[in-house]
């Protein structure tokens, strides 16, 4: 591979690491969010919440830095961009195949994270649903007591 297209390919390999790591720290939170939703702890659920809002902010940029990578190696490699992945694909490189690896455990770790969140979605629903009929009780009681004065 040419050197140039080389120096790409491990830029993107440190970009995909510094995701991978992220991702890691998502789920990680993730785990720690629904461990603190059904102990009803909603004031580490608030910062666990932040966190994550950071974290993905991340992970956002990094996808820019990312897109800017792929964005340049096509341009040098003389591609077109739907074809990145095919090209790579075809180079027998010890960076290409860490960057198809990290890819796939990225996938893998997306999905974890999806299940988890939709677990912790799941949980704050109920709470809400708790909550709002709380108050619609409290509401209930007031209108009474206001009812019994008059």
């Amino acid at each position: 591979m040419r050197d140039d297209l080389k120096s790409r390919i491990t830029t993107l390999t440190d970009y995909y690491h510094t995701k991978y790591r992220l991702l890691t720290t998502l789920s990680n939170n993730e785990t720690e969010l629904l461990y603190s939703l059904k102990a009803g702890n909603s004031e580490k659920v608030d910062v666990l919440l932040d966190d994550d809002q950071d974290t993905i902010e991340k992970i956002n940029m990094i996808d820019l830095q990312m897109q800017n990578e792929t964005d340049a190696f096509v341009r040098m490699a003389g591609i077109t961009s739907g074809s990145f992945e095919t090209y790579i694909g075809t180079l027998d490189d010890e960076c290409v195949n860490e960057v198809l690896v990290l890819k796939k455990s990225i996938r893998d770790l997306l999905d974890e994270i999806y299940e988890k969140r939709e677990e912790a979605n799941r949980l704050m629903a109920v709470e809400l649903k708790k909550t709002a009929e709380d108050i619609e009780g409290l509401m209930l009681m007031r209108k009474i007591r206001f009812t019994r004065q008059d």
